[in-house]
């Protein structure tokens, strides 16, 4: 589970050295909890999680044709 998680992270953020950037680590640390050669805190994978959900709750706000936001209509 946190392999996959932390795959996906990487993924989204654009590579290992990213992700080790917004954690604070290496690349050749993320390197390692991704081929499970070192177990990956509950605090980091906390963090991972974070960043998962927050691309994957990204919501668009439609905007009129003039670039301004639309309003909501009943």
């Amino acid at each position: 589970m946190q392999t996959l998680a932390l795959r996906k992270a990487v993924e989204i953020v654009g590579g290992e050295e990213q992700l080790g950037a917004r954690l604070g680590l290496s690349a050749g640390t993320i390197r390692l909890f991704i081929t499970g050669r070192i177990s990956l805190p509950q605090r980091l994978f906390l963090q991972v999680v974070d960043i998962i959900s927050g691309d994957s709750v990204r919501i668009e706000i439609p905007t009129a044709s003039d670039g301004r936001r639309s309003r909501a209509t009943d």
